[in-house]
């Protein structure tokens, strides 16, 4: 018998409410498409820290409204526990792999915000990621870190 994974269950979770929040019907042909896994984390055997960044997407795919991007972020930094962030806005253009979200935090969402613009290619997430203000909720161009986060998983279909 198959082991149930914590991610299984929150991409479940995820596409249900998804389902739920768009008043989606068993007539519509709305899909989840995998868009891969992204991960640059490294590790310091000296300290035992871990610092990077990983990302997992998926892709709402309907007819006659734009593709919707969903999923989930992990950031590192110090001790090798993720700090998990839910992708609540995400739009993807397939023609150029322009991707944009804003993902908060699970387990803190009113003081862990992000915002990421960039690229997705076929085998990188490139891009830039900000972080908001933990008292305004503003983002500044300022306190931001570039990413270029290799895929880590299979393209399963591509999308340019």
């Amino acid at each position: 018998m198959k082991k149930v994974t914590t991610g299984a269950v929150l991409l479940l979770s995820l596409l249900v409410s998804v389902n739920m929040a768009t008043g989606a019907t068993e007539s519509t042909h709305r899909r989840p498409v995998f868009l891969g896994t992204f991960s640059e984390v490294g590790y310091s055997r000296e300290s035992g820290d871990c610092g990077g960044f990983d990302a997992q997407l998926w892709m709402i795919v309907d007819s006659g409204i734009p593709p919707m991007v969903y999923g989930f972020v992990d950031a590192f930094e110090g001790p090798c526990d993720p700090v998990p962030m839910r992708i609540v806005e995400g739009t993807l253009d397939e023609r150029t792999g322009t991707l944009k979200f804003e993902a908060v935090g699970v387990v803190r969402p009113n003081n862990l915000k992000v915002r990421f613009e960039g690229h997705l290619g076929t085998q990188w997430l490139d891009g830039r990621l900000l972080y908001a203000n933990d008292n305004t909720g503003q983002f500044a161009d300022e306190v931001g870190s570039a990413l270029k986060l290799p895929r880590v998983s299979r393209l399963q279909r591509p999308h340019w």
